[in-house]
This record gives C-alpha cells, structure tokens and sequence, in this order.
C-alpha cells in the first residue's frame, strides 16, 4: 500500500513538506481496521530531482516521484490528446467499476 502527497510549490525543499505524510500515523488516526502490511509513504515533486539530492530526500519523504518519472509512468499520455477524452474515460471506468461490485 502507497500513501503518497503532493508538493507543488518551489519551497519543498526548504519546508517541512518532506516530513508531512507519515503513512503509518494516518492510519492509526484515522482508519479503524490497520493495514496488514505497513504503507509506504511517497513524494510527489513538481520539478526534478537532482540526483545528488535524492537519497538525502527518500529517507525524509519515502519514495520519490518527480516529475519525469510521474510522467513516465502514465501509460499512452500524449500532449496532442484532447483532455476532455481522458475525462470521458474516467467517467467510464468509474462506472465500471461501481456496476462490478
């Protein structure tokens, strides 16, 4: 299980944003049946990391998503697409799913 926050402006480095998500804490605050498996806590960052700085900041926020990698992993993603056709289908696969269960 991931946990993961966000940060989106340029003072991440200098605050306290690393340290804000603790996974474990959250989820003895507010779920009332624990997680069989620990959560690993993760960062999203909007800009990227430079990889001198990066295992000084995973130790302090967990696993690290910038943004080359966050977009990296969208499968398909392309700049030209109409953003309206990737709401059209989220819409659908949510409907999926609620009609699945």
């Amino acid at each position: 299980m991931l946990f993961g926050h966000c940060a989106a402006g340029e003072d991440w480095e200098t605050s306290e944003k690393q340290q804000e998500l603790r996974a474990d804490t959250f989820c003895k605050t507010w779920l009332s049946d624990q997680p069989v498996a620990v959560p690993i806590t993760a960062f999203f960052i909007p800009n990227r990391l430079d990889p001198r700085m990066w295992r000084r900041t995973s130790l302090k926020a967990g696993i690290i998503f910038d943004r080359c990698r966050s977009a990296h992993l969208v499968p398909g993603v392309n700049s030209m697409v109409e953003p309206a056709s990737y709401v059209r289908w989220a819409k659908t696969a949510l409907k999926k799913e609620i009609l699945e269960k």
